[in-house]
């Protein structure tokens, strides 16, 4: 059986979850999970796996929005009330190798580029509690953000519209918006202009 409290830290609302599941529905949705992540991450065909991933796991995937091959994503079960789910904006570009958790749920904006190895994380654990739960928070990803390969996001952080996070950094807390931000953990290093227009539009035939 699985024991869940909703608390509030930072003004986030966070799920706390204390042990797993071994009801019919958690192992249908691990069976869901294997094979979105083992088999459907593995076709060749943009167009199957977007088919999967809406249907399936109930992912809101937007006109020209595009998600690469060998993509992990981590969800609760299809979105519901109370269960937010992953939501990815217009032309936004998710490549090859990113763990996407929207356990707590997740909001990618339109135009959002996702390099190489990202992870973007919706959960982890409280290491002080005696049952070592499981805690979720919802994240944020402003239009026209952009990824470098192997960043990392942790839960309940919010990205401002036009940030820059540098590759392998570590965002621990919240990046204003059109700020540049890099290191372990992530500082602002610079800002970037505001004037952004541009449409991402990439789309190789096998990703």
């Amino acid at each position: 059986m699985i024991e869940r409290v909703v608390t509030r830290t930072g003004g986030r609302a966070i799920e706390l979850e204390s042990q797993a599941s071994d009801s019919t529905k958690e192992r249908l949705l691990q069976l869901a999970l294997y094979l979105t992540n083992e088999v459907i991450a593995n076709i060749p065909s943009a167009t199957l796996r977007h088919l999967w991933y809406r249907r399936i796991l109930g992912i809101q995937i937007a006109e020209g929005a595009k998600v690469f091959m060998h993509v992990t994503f981590s969800v609760r079960g299809r979105p519901k009330d109370g269960r937010p789910g992953i939501s990815i904006g217009r032309n936004s570009v998710i490549n090859q190798h990113c763990w996407i958790d929207g356990r707590g749920g997740l909001r990618i904006g339109e135009n959002v580029n996702v390099s190489r190895g990202v992870w973007l994380l919706g959960g982890d654990h409280n290491i002080d509690d005696p049952t070592f739960t499981t805690r979720f928070a919802p994240t944020e990803v402003g239009d026209r953000s952009f990824f470098g390969c192997r960043a990392m996001v942790l839960p309940g952080v919010t990205i401002g519209e036009g940030a820059v996070v540098a590759a392998a950094a570590l965002v621990t807390k919240d990046v204003a918006p059109y700020a540049v931000v890099a290191g372990v953990p992530a500082q602002v290093v610079r800002t970037r202009r505001r004037d952004l227009h541009y449409e991402l539009a990439y789309a190789p035939m096998f990703e």
